[in-house]
């Protein structure tokens, strides 16, 4: 009967023996203040709302090759194509009007990743990153891909695209913040 009492008591003592460092995760600290950054605005847009609300400035989502599905959920894929880029669905996010002067990020979400996939991400026609998708299947596997840009004339227009041939995956939603 006593055995049963001798594993969880013996992790409870030795929670309070270890060292404070390796039993706690703690926020960063500075100047003794525990910080905790939270944007100062943020906007989820649904993948089938195409537009959304970022402190008054509407921001629209666009798309090119996309696979609309009858559930009406919108589909990206990666097609063999001419020339020595893939034929693939682009999503573009972009601010109707000028937004404050600052830092913002993008975050695509997708569930139902068939194929292990790269994503190329631009900044109007420039590269800016790439992010890796793993082949996940199924609508509650979420996976993200962000993209972090300092904007001095508040200009965002940013744009989402597979790489891999063959990639096939659905956007969930994209969210668009507003950072100090």
């Amino acid at each position: 009967m006593r055995a049963r009492f001798v594993l969880p008591v013996g992790l409870l003592l030795l929670s309070y023996t270890s060292l404070p460092g390796q039993t706690r995760l703690s926020p960063i600290a500075t100047d003794g203040r525990q910080l905790k950054l939270v944007p100062l605005a943020s906007v989820t847009i649904p993948a089938m709302s195409l537009n959304g609300d970022l402190a008054g400035v509407r921001i629209n989502l666009g798309f090119d090759m996309v696979w609309i599905g009858g559930g009406g959920f919108v589909e990206l894929r990666a097609l063999p194509g001419p020339g020595p880029y893939p034929s693939a669905t682009t999503i573009a996010v972009s601010a109707q009007a000028p937004l404050p002067a600052g830092n913002y990020s993008v975050r695509w979400d997708f569930v139902n990743v068939g194929f292990a996939s790269q994503m190329g991400i631009r900044s109007a026609n420039a590269p800016l990153t790439t992010c890796s998708l793993n082949a996940w299947p199924g609508y509650y596997n979420v996976q993200s891909c962000t993209a972090s840009i300092s904007t001095p004339d508040g200009h965002l227009d940013l744009s989402i695209t597979p790489t891999t041939f063959g990639a096939v995956m659905t956007l969930k939603q994209v969210t668009v913040s507003r950072w100090p």
